[in-house]
């Protein structure tokens, strides 16, 4: 697998994204590409990875425990400490629409 970022992450990546680069980077073949945070117009995904039979995909990765979470919508994501955050699936979604 091409691994399109340098051998080490930024120090910038959370512990979550370090997490999820390595395990995939182990786990796909040298026929997928893995890119990340790459700059997709203004907007920077978290991993990236493009493959034969996969086409592209887009994940953002979140570090926050289950216990934390209050409710999930498709839009928000709710907090027990009333917090609210775009849900990841509109952060993505948002990178082509």
């Amino acid at each position: 697998m091409t691994i399109q970022h340098s051998k080490k992450l930024p120090v910038t990546s959370t512990k979550g994204e370090r997490k999820v680069v390595g395990r995939l980077s182990k786990l796909l073949d040298e026929s997928y590409s893995l890119y990340f945070e790459p700059m997709i117009g203004k907007l920077t995904p978290d991993v990236l990875i493009v493959g034969p039979n996969l086409g592209l995909l887009i994940l953002e990765v979140k570090d926050y425990k289950i216990s934390n979470l209050y409710q999930v919508e498709r839009d928000n994501w709710k907090f027990t400490d009333g917090t609210v955050s775009r849900s990841p699936y509109k952060q993505a979604r948002g990178l082509f629409y």
